[in-house]
């Protein structure tokens, strides 16, 4: 960014000296600038050095009006170049956050409808029975049944196309990949996952509302 104020300045700048020199004629008519150049000439003796030392400033002002010039043109090129690209990534993160999100919506909505299911069977006791340690609710991987088989499927690509998305199903999946095989108290459950269930609904909500499941509001 500094470099590129340096280079826009250097342009400007390069301007300003070459209208000057262009005006310069009109300036001559001030006696104190008139004089002021008749004496930096002076130390040339000859017309034909003063002439030509004119056009050697006239050249040099040229060159280096016409190298700022076309390096602020490409800089204003490669800006131009820079936001188009930033425009099309943008547009394609998007899209891609739309189509994982379709993809997640038809993939994971009956696994964590069954899912979220047999995790709140008896009207969420087990999930109460942890929050409370209970030692004499019991639940059975065998009788309730949890699967994360399409989320496992999905993961890779939930993650390389929505990273939100991908942490809001992992902060629920994580209550269904200890749930798969676990069979045990409450209190179990508690000690041996080192998970908050009391946030578990929580998580499921957040979930099922960014993917507009049509229970999301139920």
């Amino acid at each position: 960014m500094l470099k590129n104020k340096m280079k826009n300045g250097t342009f400007i700048a390069m301007c300003v000296v070459t209208v000057l020199f262009i005006v310069m004629p009109l300036f001559l008519q001030v006696s104190v600038i008139r004089n002021a150049i008749a004496w930096i000439l002076s130390g040339l003796k000859y017309q034909e050095y003063k002439s030509a030392y004119l056009g050697l400033i006239g050249g040099l002002l040229g060159s280096w009006l016409a190298i700022t010039g076309a390096i602020y043109t490409q800089r204003k090129f490669d800006r131009e170049k820079e936001k188009k690209r930033a425009i099309e990534e943008k547009r394609a993160k998007e899209i891609d956050k739309e189509n994982i999100k379709e993809i997640c919506r038809e993939m994971l909505w009956s696994e964590i409808y069954q899912n979220d299911y047999s995790l709140s069977c008896d009207n969420c006791n087990f999930i109460k029975a942890v929050i409370e340690k209970n030692s004499h609710y019991s639940y059975s991987a065998a009788i309730h049944r949890i699967t994360i088989d399409n989320w496992r499927f999905v993961r890779n690509r939930v993650i390389s196309m929505d990273l939100e998305l991908a942490i809001k199903l992992m902060h629920l999946y994580k209550y269904y990949e200890f749930m798969t095989d676990f069979e045990g108290s409450g209190q179990d459950a508690f000690i041996k996952s080192q998970l908050d269930f009391g946030k578990y609904k929580e998580y499921y909500q957040d979930v099922v509302e960014y993917l507009e499941f049509p229970w999301a509001n139920d």
